[in-house]
C-alpha cells in the first residue's frame, strides 16, 4: 500500500501535471458498470435494484438469496473524491477485488459547519494550513528512499478526500451492500454514495 501514492505522484509529474491538493471540499462522485444487458428485460419493470430485490417472491431480508442466473453478474463501481473515513468502511467488504488511488484531492467537511459563521473562517484557515503541510511532506518524501515514503500517510486525516476507490464484485454482493448502506440508521455519506450507484445502474 505504501508505494501506491508515491508511484501515482511520479506518474503525474512525468506527464508535466505536477502535484496539487485542492484542499477544498469536492463532490463525491460514484459510478457503476455492470453487464446489465443480461437482466435488462427484467429491470425494465423496476427503478432501483433494491426494488427488484425486495419484490422477489422469497425475499425476507438482505441475506435472502438472489437467483443464480443473476448472482454472479460482474459489477464494477468507482467512487471518486471519497473521504478516508468512508474509504475505511467500504474497504471492509471482503468480496471481490479492489483498487485505490491515494492521491489527495480535497477535504470533506460537514455542510452544517461550512454554513456556520462561527466556524467559517477557522475552517478556511485550517484547510490552507493543511494544504501547506501536505505539500511540504510530499517534497520531503520525494527526496527519500521507499522506506521513508510511508510517513506521508500519517498526515492524512479522516476528511482527506482521495482520488478514487474502485471495486469489482458480484451483483449479489453489491445488492447486499446496497441494502446495508441505505437502510434504516445508515450513515448519510454512505447512503448518498450507494443511492447514486443504484440510480447510475439504470442509466
Amino acid at each position: 500500500m505504501k508505494n501506491i501514492y508515491v508511484d501515482r505522484i511520479k506518474e503525474i509529474q512525468s506527464k508535466g501535471r505536477g502535484y496539487y491538493f485542492l484542499g477544498e471540499k469536492l463532490n463525491i462522485i460514484s459510478t457503476i458498470k455492470s453487464c446489465k444487458s443480461k437482466i435488462k428485460n427484467i429491470l425494465n419493470n423496476y427503478t432501483t435494484l433494491k426494488d427488484f430485490y425486495k419484490k422477489l417472491p422469497y425475499y425476507k431480508n438482505r441475506y435472502s438469496k438472489l437467483p443464480i442466473k443473476y448472482s454472479f453478474i460482474n459489477t464494477k463501481y468507482t467512487v471518486n473524491n471519497i473521504p478516508l473515513a468512508e474509504l475505511r468502511d467500504l474497504n471492509r467488504h471482503r468480496t471481490g477485488s479492489k483498487d485505490v488511488n491515494l492521491y489527495p484531492r480535497g477535504f470533506y467537511t460537514s455542510k452544517k459547519m461550512e454554513l456556520d459563521e462561527k466556524y467559517k473562517d477557522e475552517l478556511k484557515s485550517f484547510k490552507m494550513l493543511y494544504h501547506r503541510i501536505l505539500e511540504k511532506v510530499l517534497k520531503y518524501t520525494n527526496n527519500q528512499d521507499d522506506s521513508e515514503n510511508v510517513c506521508l500517510y500519517y498526515f492524512y486525516l479522516l476528511g482527506t478526500q482521495i482520488d478514487s476507490f474502485k471495486r469489482s464484485t458480484s451483483l449479489k454482493d453489491f445488492i447486499y451492500e446496497l441494502d446495508l448502506r441505505t437502510g434504516d440508521g445508515s450513515h448519510k455519506v454512505y447512503r448518498d454514495i450507494y443511492n447514486n450507484l443504484d440510480k447510475d445502474f439504470f442509466k
